[in-house]
């Protein structure tokens, strides 16, 4: 069965704030990093990474968060047979 894998707004928004919408209790960065490593072996065929505003990302800590979970999804994704 195929799967795409979505991130909107997972992470805490404490964590990282220069997305588009609020995520109370959402994953800390370790958690959905852990989560994403767990998809290798399903048959991924798609990722998506959404809702980073650079423009507000004054500390840059977003988009290095970002940058984290984009690698590790190609590498979920390079890992699929």
């Amino acid at each position: 069965m195929p799967v795409v894998v979505e991130e909107r707004g997972q992470i805490a928004q404490q964590l990282v704030g220069a997305t588009g919408r609020i995520e109370a209790g959402g994953l800390t960065s370790r958690e959905l990093l852990h989560c994403l490593r767990n998809l290798v072996g399903l048959n991924v065929v798609g990722a998506d990474i959404g809702e980073v505003a650079l423009a507000h990302d004054h500390a840059e800590i977003t988009g290095i968060a970002a940058a984290r979970v984009a690698y590790e999804l190609l590498s979920v994704l390079a890992a699929t047979p």
